[in-house]
């Protein structure tokens, strides 16, 4: 099985592609209450992926409330960010991706993971059909 590791190098911290991916992302999919956004970029030196996991302050006031959630979808993208890297892998891409949590309550994580999953899986399957 892949590196599950979550390193440093597949945090988004670059603030001008961080801009860029607010401004004009390359697509998105939802699925409630998770929301993914991606940026395509031709293949550098980094890692396959570069992912932002945002927790709007607006519905979640208390600091501990955000960085749980955060933790949470941390693991999920840990654990099942292979789906991502297959697809980037046959494509020689590297991609951009922002997860935002737009519930107003908290949600089990096994639900939020189903949910992740399931736009992972639209998001390979999006890049299969650009592929052909």
């Amino acid at each position: 099985m892949e590196n599950q590791k979550f390193t440093k190098n597949e945090r988004l911290t670059t603030k001008k592609t961080i801009d860029s991916l607010f401004k004009e992302p390359t697509g998105s999919f939802f699925a409630y209450p998770i929301k993914l956004t991606y940026l395509l970029q031709p293949k550098s030196s980094t890692s396959k992926a570069q992912v932002l996991i945002t927790v709007p302050k607006r519905n979640f006031k208390k600091a501990h409330d955000r960085n749980r959630i955060k933790r949470q979808l941390r693991e999920i993208y840990r654990k099942n960010k292979t789906i991502l890297y297959d697809c980037l892998t046959s494509k020689q891409q590297q991609a951009c991706f922002l997860i935002g949590f737009v519930a107003k309550q908290h949600i089990q994580t096994n639900a939020m993971e189903q949910k992740t999953v399931e736009l992972f899986k639209q998001f390979a399957n999006a890049m299969a059909k650009n592929n052909t």
